[in-house]
Parts: structure tokens; sequence; C-alpha cells
């Protein structure tokens, strides 16, 4: 454990199958990993452009709530780019999207960010787990609070 992170060795010893699988066998590469993974645009929309799905920003893969957000986000596009092509596609016709991706960003950063949060707290994470197991309307309500 490395900086309150779990080691390789730590979380191959999770899948007895492949470590077995594994045993003996040199690595063909040096151990790397990724992270942080949050992306930044300062904004998502100029002249005659517009960034949509990962591009226009995110905070980690780890829900898979980036194709919602970018369909949301497309979908807001499509309807106000007629008109704001008629008006030149300035950064100010545009502007109506980029209202529409921080709504929309909010609430996947935040539950990202409460997942992630989660993920390196194991004494929360596991009651939560169970709570949310045991009581599957919680869990929903929480999902369509968020992907609604």
């Amino acid at each position: 454990v490395v900086e309150g992170r779990v080691g390789f060795e730590t979380l191959l010893a999770r899948f007895p199958r492949l470590s077995e699988r594994l045993t003996g066998l040199e690595p063909d590469s040096h151990v790397r990993g990724a992270g942080p993974l949050a992306r930044v645009a300062r904004a998502r929309v100029a002249d005659r452009f517009a960034l949509v799905g990962d591009a226009a920003g995110y905070v980690d893969a780890l829900t898979g709530e980036g194709l919602s957000l970018a369909f949301a986000c497309a979908e807001s596009l499509g309807t106000l780019l007629p008109d704001a092509l008629a008006k030149g596609a300035t950064s100010d016709a545009l502007r109506p999207y980029e209202e529409c991706f921080q709504r929309v960003f909010r609430k996947y950063a935040w539950t990202t960010r409460a997942l992630l949060m989660l993920a390196r707290r194991p004494r929360l994470r596991r009651p939560v787990v169970r709570l949310l197991g045991k009581s599957p309307w919680l869990f929903e309500r929480i999902l369509h609070a968020v992907v609604a």
C-alpha cells in the first residue's frame, strides 16, 4: 500500500484464478496508472465551436455517466443549433448550450465525486453499499435523481 492506495499484488490476490495463471510470469512492461482523470474545459463554446461529451469535461470514467452527459448535451445543442447558426453561431448564440452543460454536469460531477470519496473510504463504503443492497428503492431514487 502506497499513500493509502492498494498495490497491484493485493488487487491481483482478489482474483485467485487469474493470479494462478499469472504465477511465474514476468511483466512485459512497467506498472502504469492513470489519474486523477478529471478534465475541465474553461468553456464549452466559442464562435462556431462547441465541445460535446468527454471533450467538454468529466470527473472520472467511474460511473459511465459520460454517455448520458454527452447525449443530454447533444440533444440541447441540436435543439438550439439552427437558431445559433442563423445568428452566425457566435459564442453568445451558443451560450444556452454552455448553460445546459453546466446544469447537467453538476449532477454528474456530484455523484462521481461522491462515489470516488466512498471508494477511498472503506469504512464508509461498506455500510453504504450494505444499506443500498438492503434498500434497492433508495438506490433507484438516487439514480433517478442523477439521471433524470
